[in-house]
């Protein structure tokens, strides 16, 4: 049976029930702060769902759960297994569920053509892997990056959604217009990766060199055919100018008496 047969297989009436229990019983409504999880019935893909804490690093995700499915299902695949969910916390908007689950279906179809993705994420994945990996692990999440969030902004931009919130002030985002589909991903881009930077460090407060030097070389290779040459440079280049290009786009009136 490959992962997505599983997949279904996990999700239908008569597995679902044992699927949640053992989401509880491995310890995942702790570690990923959820209150509640359900199986939502939709078509093309039902999917598994947790209501999350607020957290001021993303308002949805998509990710997966490394589950031991010994007891869940008749015949269980060797090892733990990888079960994309989606999550939202309270600020999540319509949009951000459909954009969770355009990664959802981007995953799924992953994990089918590449079925060593699960064992790389479960032994690179930022939130596990060891340090003497660092780098491999910091390549593994720009690939990542570039191969379900680029196509995924792209997706956004040809559907309309042409702006990004800029942080101004506290509480204050203003909205900035992006010229080109290419601007649009290239600002989400560049913020992902300067989002997946603090992660490490934060993880690795000592290696913020190798960390650095990891996630250029990392960007220059996975994001050439998107970018260009020197992608880390151009891409860091474009969210630094966000700000005079923020100003140019903002016309300030003023009464006169």
């Amino acid at each position: 049976m490959g992962h997505r047969e599983t997949y279904s297989q996990l999700l239908s009436p008569a597995y679902r029930v044992a699927l949640i229990g053992a989401v509880h019983d491995q310890g995942y409504f702790k570690s990923l702060k959820a209150s509640k999880v359900e199986v939502v019935e939709v078509e093309p893909l039902p999917y598994l769902r947790f209501e999350l804490e607020s957290d001021g690093r993303f308002t949805a995700l998509c990710g997966g759960l490394f589950l031991d499915l010994e007891g869940v299902v008749p015949e269980p695949p060797p090892g733990r297994y990888y079960f994309p969910y989606v999550g939202l916390t309270p600020l999540a908007e319509p949009g951000d569920l459909e954009h969770e689950l355009a990664h959802l279906e981007d995953l799924l179809e992953l994990l089918r053509v590449e079925p060593t993705y699960a064992q790389d994420a479960e032994r690179l994945g930022i939130t596990q892997v060891a340090p003497e990996l660092l780098a491999q692990s910091v390549a593994f999440e720009v690939r990542k990056i570039f191969m379900l969030e680029a196509p995924a902004f792209g997706r956004a931009y040809d559907e309309g959604t042409q702006t990004v919130d800029v942080p101004v002030l506290p509480g204050l985002n203003l909205k900035y217009r992006c010229a080109s589909r290419e601007e649009y991903v290239a600002l989400w881009m560049a913020n992902y990766l300067t989002g997946l930077k603090q992660r490490y460090v934060e993880r690795f407060p000592k290696r913020e060199p190798d960390i650095q030097s990891s996630l250029e070389a990392a960007t220059d290779t996975h994001a050439e055919a998107l970018v260009g040459p020197g992608a880390w440079r151009s891409l860091m280049a474009t969210l630094n100018s966000m700000p005079e290009r923020l100003a140019a786009q903002v016309t300030v009136r003023v009464k006169r008496p």
